[in-house]
């Protein structure tokens, strides 16, 4: 598998996009019994995924409670998408330096992606 770089990584879920990260979970239901030989048996359950991007304002600032229908985050060649809701939204202004006014969303999957499945990596 080849290293792969995130300078061309894109989402959808805000503008001028400097930086995003997924944290993909799997549930999983354990039990031990006299058929598991002394070991935890364990089945899959739900899957979640939580996350955050950051960026630089312009016209267009996300807010905290919008619904991206099909939040698409890609890196290198590997395509994550999947429904979300943005939980927060830190807008951040350096007047003594003047830097560029940026801001960062916090966001939590949200029912199906729109192909039809909780999580859809290409």
């Amino acid at each position: 598998m080849a290293i792969m770089s995130g300078k061309d990584g894109t989402c959808n879920g805000g503008t001028d996009i400097t930086s995003w990260s997924i944290n993909m979970t799997q549930s999983t239901a354990a039990w031990h019994s006299s058929e598991s030989s002394g070991f935890k048996q364990r089945l899959l359950g739900v899957k979640d995924a939580t996350g955050s991007f950051s960026g630089k304002c312009n016209s267009t600032i996300p807010a905290a409670g919008d619904i991206v229908t099909a939040l698409a985050m890609t890196g290198a060649d590997k395509t994550w998408t999947l429904g979300a809701v943005l939980t927060s939204v830190t807008i951040e202004c350096d007047v003594d330096d003047g830097d560029v006014i940026s801001y960062s969303a916090d966001w939590e999957a949200c029912g199906k992606e729109h192909s039809g499945t909780n999580l859809a990596i290409t």
